[in-house]
């Protein structure tokens, strides 16, 4: 029986973005949590940087052993919302899923 993958959740993303971004030195800890964090949050309005996105992509591609084609050249306006992030999450852990 092989485990089960992760689940994705937009609460493990939210998770997930707030520990990149207070694990950076320059970020007020209070003003992260005063966000209304949710799956319509618009991920460039919480203030993560392209830093701090390079850094979740990593931390997401290790938690569900999935590789995630990212251009640092390229805008995340393709990944607006926290839902967005969430559901591009979801369909690359699908992929690797035995039918």
């Amino acid at each position: 029986m092989t485990p089960e993958a992760p689940s994705t959740t937009v609460d493990f993303v939210i998770s997930m973005l707030k520990q990149v971004m207070m694990e950076s030195a320059f970020r007020d800890e209070a003003a992260i949590q005063a966000i209304s964090w949710g799956r319509q949050t618009i991920i460039e309005e919480t203030g993560v940087d392209s830093f701090d996105f390079v850094e979740l992509i990593f931390k997401v591609e290790e938690r569900f052993d999935i590789s995630i084609d990212y251009n640092a050249n390229r805008s995340i306006n393709e990944l607006k919302t926290v839902g967005d992030l969430a559901g591009e999450i979801d369909k690359l852990v699908a992929k690797k899923q035995p039918i």
